[in-house]
């Protein structure tokens, strides 16, 4: 039930920049394995593992949706999150993840959340996100949140796409939603590594 109840879910992009026509992605060289995927598993891991009473209340039913997610690595038919390179036209796109599957956009059916191997999600690369530096645990464990924020309809949370361009205002708005209630989880990451 909650895999179906996955696949049918398709609203979420991080933008870091100008506005972005979902259209124009591409996700090229998808994958569910190597060192980024082993940096989507930690990161879901972390926020699956540490406590924070009032963001797991606030992500209702984040850790299941994390196991989900992650299906068993023994079998890659059943792991819904990847990563790839994006592309926003011609150029590398500033795009951290994003949740669903857009026909079109180079995903295999199946993939419900993919995080982009040129972003910040993975590299310290001059941009922040949500105030955080790129490339950190606190960066990582905030965009993961915010994935979860619209695969799991948080309240307050908004649909951060504008007629398929990016909503740079709705985006910030939502990374204070997630550091207002996940607040103990953004600090434990701090420490982590």
């Amino acid at each position: 039930m909650l895999r179906r109840a996955l696949m049918l879910k398709v609203v979420s992009w991080i933008v870091l920049s100008p506005p972005f026509a979902m259209t124009q992605l591409y996700v090229n060289s998808v994958s569910k394995a190597g060192p980024q995927q082993d940096t989507i598993v930690q990161t879901f891991r972390f926020v699956q593992s540490t406590p924070d009473s009032t963001c797991k209340a606030w992500l209702t039913g984040i850790n299941a949706t994390i196991a989900e997610l992650l299906g068993d690595p023994a079998k890659p038919e059943t792991v819904l999150v990847a990563h790839g390179d994006m592309r926003d036209g011609k150029n590398k796109s500033t795009l951290a993840a994003f949740t669903g599957n857009v026909n079109g956009i180079g995903l295999p059916v199946g993939i419900i959340m993919t995080f982009n191997n040129d972003s910040a999600f993975y590299i310290d690369n001059g941009r922040k996100i949500g105030g955080f530096r790129g490339g950190t645990a606190e960066a990582r464990t905030l965009v993961v949140l915010h994935e979860f924020g619209h695969l799991l309809s948080a309240p307050g949370f908004e649909d951060d796409a504008d007629n398929n361009v990016s909503n740079a205002a709705k985006v910030e708005s939502n990374n204070d939603r997630v550091k207002a209630h996940c607040g103990e989880l953004l600090k434990a990451a701090k420490k982590h590594k």
